[in-house]
């Protein structure tokens, strides 16, 4: 993964319709947020049920046109239900940040288009693979031989063919209707696994 590489992935998605957009952070947070239910089935820290209905409701919104939710309440939600890492002596608190920031983040784009940065989600994700296998590998003094172990992590590999998978898809698709929605979701699902490679 070279960095022109990472570029023309933001550049790709920065190209798409605010639709494409859309489901594109979508399909992701499905990859992230499992790791907010696993850190919080360890510490018994906050209401995964909440934050799976909350993305139910915006997999609902963008599917369908005529569904109407509220966003900004969304939002108030989940910001009450991201955990303060200081409080928590596990590695686990972090993916379960970046999956509810993201999540954040997404929410906050929708209700201001202009200031719409949907990249900044599959920025996050890939930071989140990045810090677990950082966290992984022994101190390097060498900050390049470090972001190429990193590069070519068979994990960080895995979540940029997995962005160039939904990229593609959703490049070529002519009419991303409630249909493509619900295979797009579905199809993520599948694997069953979050995007750090843990099971759901």
């Amino acid at each position: 993964m070279t960095q022109a590489s990472k570029r023309n992935n933001f550049q790709r998605i920065r190209a798409l319709p605010i639709r494409q957009q859309r489901l594109l952070s979508l399909a992701l947070l499905e990859r992230m947020l499992p790791n907010y239910k696993l850190f919080s089935e360890a510490t018994q820290f906050g209401e995964y049920d909440t934050v799976q209905n909350c993305l139910d409701l915006v997999w609902e919104a963008v599917s369908h046109k005529s569904a109407k939710i509220n966003h900004a309440r969304l939002e108030e939600k989940l910001e009450e239900l991201v955990p303060e890492p200081q409080d928590f002596d596990l590695f686990a608190v972090y993916p379960a940040v970046d999956a509810l920031t993201g999540f954040l983040l997404y929410l906050q784009s929708v209700q201001n288009e202009e200031m719409a940065d949907y990249v900044s989600v599959a920025k996050i994700s890939q930071a989140s693979v990045a810090r677990l296998i950082e966290a992984e590998v022994e101190s390097y003094d060498d900050p390049k031989a470090l972001n190429q172990i990193i590069r070519e992590h068979p994990l960080m590999q895995w979540e940029m063919d997995t962005l160039e998978a939904l990229l593609d898809a959703l490049e070529s698709v002519k009419k991303a209707d409630a249909d493509f929605c619900q295979q797009l979701r579905a199809d993520v699902m599948e694997e069953g696994l979050t995007n750090l490679g843990l099971e759901v």
